[in-house]
């Protein structure tokens, strides 16, 4: 993953609605892929990293508290 920023939301609004346009499809869970993928959605509070969800090439989503991408 590179350093630069693509995109930053500061609006919570904003952020519900990113968050309404994604959609994990359950019964496609438990393969991984061993790179961490092009991009990363991260979520920061006071100047604090709060939670990474790795975006792996356009197919999956990687993220804390869970097994296999999705």
């Amino acid at each position: 993953m590179g350093e630069g920023i693509v995109l930053c939301i500061t609006e919570e609004n904003t952020l519900s609605q990113l968050g309404a346009l994604l959609a994990i499809n359950e019964t496609n869970t438990g393969f991984y892929r061993l790179c961490l993928g092009a991009y990363a959605f991260e979520r920061h509070c006071k100047n604090n990293l709060r939670k990474t969800i790795g975006y792996h090439h356009g197919i999956s989503i990687r993220y804390d508290n869970r097994r296999g991408d999705k």
